[in-house]
């Protein structure tokens, strides 16, 4: 994964060896609570509307059972090409933790020769809270994230 950190802004690029439609597909369940998060912080629940203004409220949990929610407001949809949502930290309800950082997310699929290179966008208030989220280790978290996602498509 290549990834590129400018101030309030983090851009990550992943090159999956899949067409676009498959792997913009793996972006709804019941695919994506088979590999979002790290593989040490499965998703244990996942209920999703993916559709414009719709929600993915999800919870990973780690080894010791503690758990990490998160919600997903789907702000654009144009599949199989792109996918703009606010992402939060959030408690079990969905209420949004204000204490930690939000951002907006674009993500864009872009097939060449039979390959899809997804490239998000993610912004957010401050440098600070790209730094915040850093140090909590957003960057390994996604890095292996996206492997889960790689295997997936190679079992496919």
């Amino acid at each position: 994964m290549e990834y590129e950190i400018n101030n309030a802004t983090i851009t990550l690029k992943q090159t999956f060896d899949a067409p676009k439609d498959v792997v913009f597909a793996m972006f709804q369940n019941p695919h994506i609570e088979k590999w979002w998060g790290p593989s040490t912080y499965p998703v244990t629940v996942s209920e999703q509307d993916f559709s414009v203004g719709g929600t993915w409220l999800y919870c990973m949990t780690g080894p010791e059972g503690e758990q990490a929610w998160g919600k997903a407001i789907y702000d654009e949809i144009d599949a199989p090409n792109k996918i703009t949502y606010r992402d939060y930290f959030s408690d079990a309800n969905g209420v949004i933790d204000e204490s930690l950082p939000a951002g907006t997310i674009t993500m864009v699929f872009d097939e060449r020769e039979g390959k899809t290179t997804i490239a998000s966008v993610s912004t957010y208030e401050s440098a600070d809270a790209v730094t915040k989220l850093v140090e909590m280790g957003m960057i390994d978290g996604v890095t292996e994230t996206w492997k889960q996602l790689e295997r997936l498509l190679q079992d496919k």
